[in-house]
């Protein structure tokens, strides 16, 4: 139901609201009218009710006109050219449009089109109460904003049939000179107080720097003080954390080493270990078997018969403790020492002297 409503809003077929309000801006019934007439509080364009007494109105005796073409081309350009220079006061003026129709509802009815609302406004605030050519000025905004649908295309193209009395807008057009004119001055008007605005704002920007009593420029400046020191504490947590890095690094390699020394000095001293042991299994032997030999040639030479059998008890007797003392040395040969077992020098010295 709502989307239909909206479909046919400001149509013939909206049973609520008044079509040629919505589309022109004013209604032949008037306030007497069945339907709404709903005035919009903002807008971009002002109407001024019956404000233009176009001579084009004025017919003698036959509907002769007693106007001159040409004087009444010129009543419409001053006329034209007195609104422009007053309305442009309030804002930029993007159309004006004025009516020559018969109608009470519609004749002397002159549109201003403002490029912003604001330009409406003001221009409304500055009419009330004022007068032009004796009569007060009626003004009021209007929902009007495209001209397209309001203009009666029959009389644009010279086929009106209902004349005068036409409910659709026959707009009186000023001379293209004084169009133009008149729009390139504003052009430059506008140009040039835009060009004022910046400078005032340079200037006033200037003035704040130099004076420093900005209080956003200063809170700006804080701010970008804050950021900037924290830029530099997170600069600061990434050479931090790099640093370590670096160290824990350096640490592991250290203890690395520390740990490749140990493990050479263990297998170092495992090996002399080993060779002291081999050297001490061999020595034993030969000097056994040296004092026996020395011992049997001097006992024999001395004592021939009568140590003989003394003699060979004593070198079986010593031959079984060698045997002896070789099985348990290979014993300790074969044994696998633990390497992280530190040793005593005491029961290496001791090994040697046994």
């Amino acid at each position: 139901m709502a989307f239909l409503l909206q479909n046919i809003y400001g149509t013939e077929q909206d049973r609520v609201n008044c079509p040629f309000y919505f589309k022109i801006g004013a209604c032949t019934y008037g306030e007497r009218c069945s339907r709404l007439h709903n005035k919009p509080t903002e807008s971009q364009t002002v109407i001024i009710m019956n404000m233009y007494h176009t001579p084009f109105t004025q017919y003698g005796p036959n509907s002769e006109p007693l106007f001159d073409p040409k004087l009444a081309q010129e009543h419409l350009d001053d006329f034209y050219e007195d609104v422009f220079l007053e309305m442009a006061q309030w804002g930029e003026i993007e159309e004006i449009y004025i009516c020559r129709n018969l109608g009470d509802h519609l004749n002397g009815n002159c549109y201003i089109k403002f490029y912003e609302e604001e330009g409406a406004a003001k221009s409304l605030e500055a009419c009330r109460g004022r007068y032009y050519g004796g009569r007060p000025i009626v003004a009021e905004l209007s929902p009007v904003t495209d001209f397209r649908e309001a203009r009666c295309r029959q009389y644009d193209i010279g086929e009106c049939n209902r004349g005068g009395f036409c409910n659709f807008m026959h707009l009186a057009e000023p001379s293209r000179a004084l169009h133009s004119k008149l729009y390139d001055w504003q052009r430059k008007v506008q140009r040039k107080k835009r060009r004022q605005e910046r400078k005032d704002r340079n200037k006033e920007k200037d003035k704040r720097e130099r004076d420093g009593d900005d209080k956003q420029e200063r809170e700006r400046e804080r701010e970008r003080d804050r950021e900037r020191e924290r830029d530099r504490d997170r600069e600061r947590g990434e050479r931090d954390r790099e640093r370590g890095e670096r160290e824990r690094e350096r640490g592991e390699r250290e203890r690395e080493r520390e740990r490749e020394r140990d493990r050479d000095g263990d297998h170092k001293r495992r090996d002399d270990r080993s060779k002291r042991r081999r050297t001490h299994n061999n020595n034993p032997n030969s000097n056994s078997n040296t004092n026996s030999n020395t011992n049997s040639n001097t006992n024999s030479n001395t004592n021939s018969n009568t140590n003989s059998n003394t003699n060979s008890n004593t070198n079986s007797h010593s031959n079984t403790n060698n045997n002896k003392e070789h099985e348990e040395d290979m014993r300790q040969d074969n044994f696998q020492p633990d390497l992280n077992e530190p040793i005593d020098p005491n029961d290496m010295q001791s090994d040697f002297n046994q």
